[in-house]
């Protein structure tokens, strides 16, 4: 493996999908912005709604995880984990 230690795997994929969203947040507000070419002006109020509220449920989705990486400790084991097969995630709620 490239990486042996996962937490910063993840860590990693969860920042480049951040930064593929703040590229996808650029592109929707263009799509919101450029609606003068439709046809109708129903589809043009529907177009704008739908790529601003899908732009606004990724950016939550985005912080919501990205808090959640910061205060959540889980471990993370390979195959053959020194537990015992045991499945406890090692999240405590206190």
């Amino acid at each position: 493996m490239v990486c042996d230690d996962k937490r910063k795997i993840i860590a990693y994929l969860w920042y480049l999908n951040a930064l593929l969203s703040i590229a996808y947040v650029i592109v929707a507000i263009a799509a919101a912005a450029n609606q003068e070419d439709l046809e109708t002006a129903t589809t043009n109020h529907a177009a704008g709604f739908a790529a601003i509220w899908s732009m606004l449920i990724l950016f939550l989705i985005i912080i919501g995880g990205t808090i959640t990486m910061k205060r959540v400790r889980v471990v993370v084991e390979g195959k053959g984990g020194k537990r015992g097969g045991s499945r406890s995630s090692g999240i405590g709620l206190g």
